[in-house]
């Protein structure tokens, strides 16, 4: 009927991403909601969380093509960024470039791998055969990784790759360092008159 329903929550998204109901009921006046664009790719639902809810230049990448695929859904513990960090990592990526919506890299082995906004891995062999990873956040400590290729997806990596996570924080503030607030008045309170 032109919606989806979350299965969880129950909430229900027209097919332009406005919420029109929620548990079955009508949303109240007085809610707001902010609403990205989204998009089905492959059977998943992509919603465009960038910076702004902006679509991005391109579209994402096909799911992956060539060879026996094999399409994989698993949990894993920890943030987005550190979860794509880690299947950077275990894939070869040293250092990589980045180029607005995509940050992108070349193996020691000779694959391309790009990273298309903050939840989207291409893996590019030498051989031709394309993989993609979306990973997809369920709460504050586990993500959804849903991938399509020919490997099991390596659980991590050893290193780090700052200049990614550099780039990757601009699509999520909420892992940006950020100073602690100052709070004036405590010192000063503590010293007494």
């Amino acid at each position: 009927d032109g919606q989806v329903t979350c299965p969880l929550h129950e909430w229900c998204f027209s097919h332009d991403g406005a919420c029109v109901s929620s548990a079955g009921e009508p949303l109240p006046e007085a809610i707001s909601l902010r609403v990205w664009p989204t998009e089905v790719v492959d059977g998943t639902v992509l919603a465009f969380n960038g910076r702004d809810g902006e679509v991005p230049a391109a579209g994402p990448p096909e799911f992956a093509t060539g060879g026996d695929r094999k399409d994989r859904v698993e949990p894993r513990d920890g943030h987005p960024e550190d979860v794509v960090v880690d299947l950077l990592l275990a894939a070869g990526a040293v250092d990589g470039v980045a180029d607005g919506d995509r940050w992108s890299t070349t193996t020691c082995d000779g694959a391309t791998v790009v990273v298309h906004g903050p939840g989207t891995v291409e893996h590019r062999p030498v051989d031709g055969t394309v993989s993609v990873v979306y990973v997809t956040p369920v709460d504050g400590f586990v993500v959804l990784v849903r991938s399509s290729g020919l490997l099991p997806l390596p659980s991590d990596g050893a290193g780090d790759l700052s200049g990614f996570r550099d780039w990757y924080r601009r699509f999520d503030r909420s892992s940006a360092p950020r100073p602690r607030p100052v709070r004036p008045g405590r010192r000063r309170r503590a010293e007494g008159p």
